[in-house]
């Protein structure tokens, strides 16, 4: 059994030739010549951000507080002491949790007390800080600063651009004039003459950040010089994507 699928052709006037659109009249769509353009550019960050966090233990909570707060008040402190504004220090995660020792096993043949005994343990508190740095050529020395000041976590490391929009910019409009270049290319392959830009549509930027991480680091790794990082760029990728009529 054959099945006819209508198609209908418009021809536009008032433009060299005759413009030919084939619309698909089950889909509604016009069809042409379409391309895809992309663009990919990098660029240097500006601010790298990370999570700096001190972890206690103590046997009643009022001393794993305390010494919580005196570690992070050294920390912030030797932050600071390296250039850090205080618009760049936010804590992030404060918590507190008992931790229950496991009950000891009897001995053998020995009856165990019938009476109810109240769990032993400990309390664990994390305080996490989220700093930012601007000035990229200290953040070793304020890694290291904060674990010699007693940070015995750190989370990974991650470089950003404050304000990507000119970089985005820049990677569309190269987006979009390699669309433009392999349209023309392709029409000339094809004997066909570009007509009128019948739509444009473009996916949403892809910026890619170079990421170090760092987990539970502890005090005696930086102790004698800063971290070295290594900054990388940033990446962003663009596409967009251009359909065309043919003209005759």
């Amino acid at each position: 059994m054959f099945y006819r699928i209508p198609i209908l052709l418009f021809v536009l006037t008032g433009c060299a030739g005759h413009t030919v659109v084939v619309h698909d009249a089950s889909q509604g769509e016009a069809y042409g010549l379409s391309v895809n353009g992309s663009a990919r550019l990098t660029g240097k960050p500006d601010v790298a951000r990370a999570t700096i966090g001190v972890q206690v233990r103590a046997t009643s909570v009022d001393d794993a507080e305390r010494l919580a707060k005196k570690q992070m008040t050294s920390i912030v402190n030797a932050i600071k002491a390296k250039g850090v504004a205080d618009r760049d220090l936010q804590t992030s995660n404060y918590s507190i949790n008992f931790v229950q020792d496991s009950p000891p096993r009897p001995e053998p043949g020995k009856e165990t007390s019938s009476k109810a005994e109240l769990p032993t343990g400990h309390y664990v508190v994390n305080n996490q800080l989220d700093v930012s740095v601007r000035k990229l050529d200290t953040l070793g020395d304020v890694l290291a600063a904060a674990t010699k000041a007693g940070a015995n976590n750190i989370w990974g490391i991650r470089f950003e651009l404050e304000d990507s929009a000119a970089l985005e910019a820049k990677a569309r409009a190269k987006a979009v004039q390699d669309a433009k270049e392999k349209a023309k290319a392709l029409a000339e392959l094809s004997g066909a003459t570009l007509g009128p830009l019948l739509a444009v549509s473009e996916s949403e930027a892809d910026r890619i950040y170079p990421r170090a991480a760092y987990q539970s680091m502890k005090a005696e790794v930086m102790e004698d010089s800063a971290v070295p990082i290594e900054q990388g760029e940033i990446v962003v990728q663009h596409q967009v994507q251009l359909r065309y009529a043919i003209q005759e």
